[in-house]
């Protein structure tokens, strides 16, 4: 109750010494009032660079080192959790590490699956900007719920693939059927 008052207290008196400094002039908000609030960007669309210059050479090993000590340690970590779990040492099993490095990536399918529900049919690009995650990643989470029937692929294609979801469209579709 304390903590509640004095953080009441100090919202007002924040408020209070914002309306008080504005009569002194000490509240300057003509910068604010006079920015442009829808724009468009400049320049244009560069591009899809493919040129691996030394630019590439340089970063690739280090994206490839990264990657491999975060595999590392994400299986490090499923084989201590394995080990502390069970009250009797016994065999690291495999299997669960790979479950979990696959869990691992549990929240990424959540947001792509979010995404889906939202549209029935989506493409990878969408759900890429919709998700705010990179291509590979949501192509990664949308072969799993391809893979667990949540999804399936509708345009039989390797590129521009679209993705429906089934069940939702089946739901859509009941009681619609022409006899």
């Amino acid at each position: 109750m304390i903590v509640m008052a004095v953080l009441l207290l100090r919202g007002t008196g924040i408020i209070c010494g914002r309306i008080a400094g504005s009569f002194f002039g000490l509240h300057d908000t003509r910068l604010v009032s006079e920015a442009s609030w829808v724009g468009i960007p400049e320049g244009g669309y560069e591009g899809i660079n493919l040129n691996f210059g030394t630019d590439f050479q340089v970063l690739l090993p280090v994206f490839v080192l990264v990657m491999v000590v975060s595999s590392i340690k994400t299986v490090g970590e499923i084989i201590a959790i394995q080990r502390v779990s069970w009250r009797n040492p016994r065999a690291t099993d495999f299997r669960i590490t790979q479950v979990a490095a696959v869990a691992n990536s549990v929240g990424s399918v959540l947001r792509v699956h979010n995404v889906l529900k939202k549209r029935a049919i989506l493409s990878l690009p969408a759900a890429s900007r919709d998700t705010g995650l990179s291509f590979p990643t949501v192509a990664s989470a949308m072969e799993l719920l391809v893979m667990h029937g949540v999804a399936r692929e509708i345009t039989g294609r390797s590129r521009n693939r679209l993705f429906a979801y089934d069940q939702y469209l089946s739901i859509l579709n009941e009681g619609t059927e022409v006899s």
